[in-house]
């Protein structure tokens, strides 16, 4: 498993304007065991689908934390905002340009700002509610096998498959 460096070199590295967008994918990301602590129970595809508002596939083009300050304490991270470009939607509707919120920690979705997703959420608010246990995917290849299975499961009992989209 590769080794994340510190904040600081993060930080050191983001000094430059050009290197700002990917900087912010790179602090708002968990790294892979932080993703693996979140307590998910097993679900089965069909559940989730059929509890969520809204799946769509699109990329996060901005991120960013809240936080909140209760009885004069420091700061506690509330949840993480991201400003999606939404481009196929699978179920429910949204608009091309969408919020979507998720815990901090290690139940956050680990959304890298650039990088294209196939996002299950619940509607919540003006924002779409999603975490690590939603089974939201990246990478071509996981998106396509979700897609279709996603769309398997949309079908109407009895119906003729629907041409399947490239997202």
């Amino acid at each position: 498993m590769p080794r994340t460096p510190p904040i600081g070199a993060h930080r050191r590295a983001c000094s430059h304007a050009t290197a700002l967008t990917a900087c912010a994918g790179l602090l708002l990301a968990p790294t892979a065991a932080t993703a693996q602590a979140c307590p998910c129970a097993k679900r089965e595809l069909a559940a989730v689908v059929k509890q969520s508002d809204v799946i769509f596939v699109g990329k996060p083009l901005a991120g960013a934390t809240d936080s909140a300050v209760v009885a004069g304490r420091p700061a506690v991270e509330t949840q993480t905002r991201f400003a999606f470009e939404v481009g196929l939607v699978l179920k429910g509707s949204t608009t091309r340009a969408a919020t979507v919120v998720s815990p901090p920690g290690p139940c956050g979705a680990g959304f890298v700002v650039g990088t294209e997703y196939l996002v299950i959420g619940t509607r919540q608010g003006a924002g779409i509610f999603t975490d690590a246990c939603q089974g939201n995917v990246a990478g071509v290849a996981a998106i396509r096998a979700r897609a279709a299975a996603i769309r398997e499961l949309l079908q109407p009992q009895g119906a003729a498959p629907a041409p399947a989209a490239t997202p």
